[in-house]
């Protein structure tokens, strides 16, 4: 019998830093894209990046990923030549990655001058293994972005979370894209507060790796 894989809510919860304005954002949408083919589940966040000038770059990002462990099991973080498979990631920064434990999966990266990416942030590879609804919950301190003429690195907020889920077979998926809108969640910590992983970054290697101050 054929498992039945229903996502019945993906939830973006996220700690805002930075500028509150959405007109500030150079990550002007962050979309889940989800994708099954078999027993296999891809998982892409595709971010659409408008940086305020051409000095700018993005360089450094705290991601947390949860999932539904009895649902679904993490395969892979799709890589390229060891870097993550991405358009805003590359092998000049570096990252910390944790997908060993079941329902979670952890990176956070940090780069001397960063990258002017915009696209495939993040792919990641699921297995299916349980029959029933799951559940994908996005959490995270936020990225920053750097600018070399200015010397400065400026945090921001991830904006809320846009799907993309293709239709398996038979199966109609529930419209979830108001259901997102309504149940998206935000922390307010004080203004410009690094994430953990670059105050790491930074105190190992000093300012001039330039990771979110």
């Amino acid at each position: 019998m054929k498992r039945i894989l229903i996502p019945i809510l993906i939830l973006l919860l996220i700690l805002p830093l930075g500028s509150s304005r959405a007109d500030d954002n150079p990550m002007r949408s962050l979309t889940l894209k989800a994708e099954r083919e078999d027993d296999l589940l891809d998982v892409r966040l595709i971010a659409d990046m408008v940086y305020p000038n051409e000095t700018s770059a993005f360089e450094s990002m705290d991601f947390v990923l949860t999932y539904s462990k009895d649902v679904l099991e993490l395969i892979e973080s799709v890589k390229v030549d060891g870097a993550p498979e991405s358009d805003m990631i590359d092998s000049s920064f570096i990252g910390m990655e944790n997908g060993d434990k079941a329902g979670r999966y952890e990176y956070h990266c940090a780069s001397a001058l960063g990258i002017r990416g915009s696209g495939l942030l993040l792919h990641l590879r699921f297995r299916i293994i349980g029959e029933g609804a799951y559940m994908l919950r996005v959490k995270s301190d936020g990225y920053s972005i750097y600018d070399s003429a200015s010397d400065r690195a400026q945090s921001y907020r991830f904006p809320l979370l846009k799907t993309d889920i293709a239709p398996y077979e038979d199966t109609k998926l529930p419209e979830i894209s108001d259901a997102i809108n309504e149940t998206g969640q935000t922390e307010q910590p004080a203004d410009n507060e690094k994430g953990w992983f670059a105050k790491m970054i930074e105190s190992i290697f000093g300012s001039s790796c330039r990771c979110g101050k």
